[in-house]
């Protein structure tokens, strides 16, 4: 654990901190509510992706950078910056099985199974449409793949 005046911290060290320091409950806790939200704004976007999509083209917009997809890309991050789980360099050194035996894989492995939900909620919602299913699949994994596009090209900016 880290010592001394915390304004002399280095960044990873101020991360290695609030991860020890935040309780497994807490972080269970943070992963519920980013599931709910990721499983939410993913069934919604991957629903609705094609139609805003081609609405904003026809408008002389960007058909990935569309208003639902960015509301989708929102929602999930400010959530996750509200309730974050913190990750230090001692989880991010471990190897796999290194990080299987703390609570921040599993809090992370919570959260992140929003996308599969999300996924499997939209499908299901399509498939009242009676489409092939390889049309449903397809229109789901437009609708994740723009919002991961979007979530990508915020990184890199």
């Amino acid at each position: 654990m880290t010592s001394g005046n915390q304004d002399d911290w280095t960044a990873d060290q101020r991360m290695n901190y609030l991860q020890h320091a935040q309780s497994t409950a807490e972080k269970i806790g943070n992963s519920l509510v980013n599931n709910l939200v990721i499983a939410g704004t993913t069934a919604v976007s991957d629903i609705l992706t094609i139609p805003m999509g081609l609405f904003t083209v026809a408008t002389g917009g960007n058909f990935i950078e569309n208003p639902i997809n960015r509301w989708a890309v929102d929602a999930q991050n400010s959530t996750q910056k509200a309730l974050p789980i913190y990750r230090g360099s001692d989880y991010e050194d471990k190897n796999l099985l290194g990080k299987m035996g703390t609570n921040v894989f599993w809090a992370d492995l919570i959260q992140n199974l929003g996308f599969t939900e999300g996924m499997m909620a939209s499908s299901l919602a399509l498939s009242y449409l009676k489409l092939p299913s390889v049309a449903i699949s397809l229109i789901a994994s437009i609708g994740e793949g723009s919002v991961e596009a979007i979530n990508r090209k915020d990184e890199v900016l």
